[in-house]
């Protein structure tokens, strides 16, 4: 008897399944945008209500509805989440400055727009330029911010300008001068925080830096003279 050879079923390959799609880097790269800018929002939330040295960065991830481990993905410890956070406070403040003062004519007027601005980013942001200020000093010296030494050095630039033109007296060392207009400008936001009138205020502050600044006539005539040069 001859035996029957069974053929075999072809057996059909499959494809194999097909692997996902990489992320792009551009998508990678803005869901961390996303995610860091919530755990900033958080930080921000919590340092200005308790405080530095009461936030932990447990509670800046679970009020960003994230994981603890999430916030070191983004920040080494507490210590750079703040800094972080002061650095975004000063450049909204800075860009919230900007269009209120660059349209204006003399230093008058840049006082009232500055003082202004000033006051109504403290009534939309209450509390942020104190905490970003106040609670930098829980930071180790070498890493800290000086934010207000970084204000004086923007308006002490702006001071020499306008002692180029004549526009304020020029016999002060202006970084000095910058530094002490922070304190004033600042007084003048601490006093209106407290109640004071906000247009005595505005009109207090700006009138003190005014008759401090007013330029001599011989500092006039300087000043028109490199004008027409």
């Amino acid at each position: 008897m001859k035996s029957r050879k069974v053929r075999g079923t072809k057996k059909t390959q499959r494809a194999p399944p097909s692997s996902p799609q990489p992320r792009m880097p551009r998508e990678y790269a803005l869901r961390a945008d996303v995610t860091r800018e919530r755990l900033l929002k958080a930080a921000r939330s919590l340092f200005v209500s308790r405080g530095y040295h009461l936030t932990r960065p447990q509670d800046i991830a679970r009020h960003a509805g994230l994981g603890h481990g999430t916030f070191y993905l983004y920040f080494a410890n507490k210590q750079a989440c703040f800094l972080a956070f002061a650095a975004a406070a000063k450049d909204e403040l800075d860009q919230f400055l900007q269009p209120r003062v660059s349209g204006t004519d003399g230093l008058d007027t840049y006082l009232s727009a500055l003082i202004d601005g000033l006051l109504d980013y403290g009534a939309e942001n209450p509390g942020v330029l104190q905490t970003a200020v106040g609670e930098m000093s829980a930071i180790a010296p070498a890493e800290a911010v000086d934010l207000p030494r970084q204000w004086a050095e923007g308006w002490a630039q702006g001071l020499r300008d306008a002692a180029r033109r004549g526009a304020i007296a020029g016999d002060y060392d202006l970084d000095i001068i910058g530094a002490m207009m922070v304190g004033a400008v600042g007084g003048a936001v601490t006093a209106a925080s407290r109640g004071a009138d906000r247009t005595t205020v505005i009109a207090n502050a700006r009138r003190f830096l005014l008759r401090a600044l007013k330029p001599t006539d011989e500092t006039r005539t300087r000043g028109s003279k490199q004008a027409t040069k």
